[in-house]
């Protein structure tokens, strides 16, 4: 793919919140914009970041089809990036926000959206808390709600045959006081930087299959 949009989809965690280069997501961007002013062959690629800080599955569900309706162009390839389910875990008196099975299926309604305009969509599963249990404003988050809910973004992967990024197991073997931002939720710049490792292969690899 020569030419190429590409629309990543997702919480806080993608909108780059408390990053000072705008998180994983605006990495990435910088670089597939660098690379459409270096390349000498007609490689374009231009690249939305649309995170919504506090944003579950539920929301991303209702606007994903609308949101690329806008911005797509048939002229234009895209790549479909998705990242959600973090805020689907948290806890208000002891209950999720978005139920398991509703992640599942929300999840599900997000990646037929996005495959009504491509054939290229990339999960990426959500990380860890800095500790067993996290307060943040009104919420609770939890080490084994977040693996759990992980655990529905991989089977759905598997099981609807898309491309998966985990790094809840790296993020989580780091030194929480480094990759963690100081509420023990969002990621630091050197957590960020991790999440763009690990998506950037997966990135190109869409992107020249």
């Amino acid at each position: 793919m020569k030419v190429a949009s590409i629309y990543v989809f997702g919480d806080s965690l993608v909108a780059g919140t408390y990053d000072s280069q705008g998180g994983w997501c605006d990495r990435l961007k910088r670089d597939m914009h660098r690379l459409t002013q270096d390349a000498t062959d007609g490689t374009k690629r231009q690249m939305y970041n649309l995170g919504i800080g506090g944003e579950t599955s539920r929301g991303l569900a209702a606007r994903i089809k609308p949101e690329l309706a806008a911005r797509h162009s048939a002229a234009w390839p895209a790549v479909v990036i998705i990242a959600t389910g973090k805020n689907d875990s948290r806890l208000t008196n002891g209950q999720p926000e978005v139920a398991p099975e509703e992640y599942q299926h929300n999840l599900e309604t997000s990646i037929a959206a996005a495959r009504e305009v491509t054939d290229k969509v990339l999960l990426v599963g959500m990380g860890p808390c800095a500790k067993a249990e996290v307060t943040f404003k009104t919420y609770t988050y939890t080490r084994e709600r977040l693996r759990e809910y992980n655990a529905i973004c991989t089977k759905t992967a598997q099981r609807l045959d898309v491309p998966k990024v985990d790094v809840f197991e790296q993020i989580l073997a780091a030194d929480p006081a480094q990759v963690f931002y100081r509420d023990g939720l969002h990621l630091s710049d050197e957590g960020y930087e991790i999440v763009y490792q690990a998506v950037k292969p997966a990135l190109l690899n869409s992107l020249e299959g």
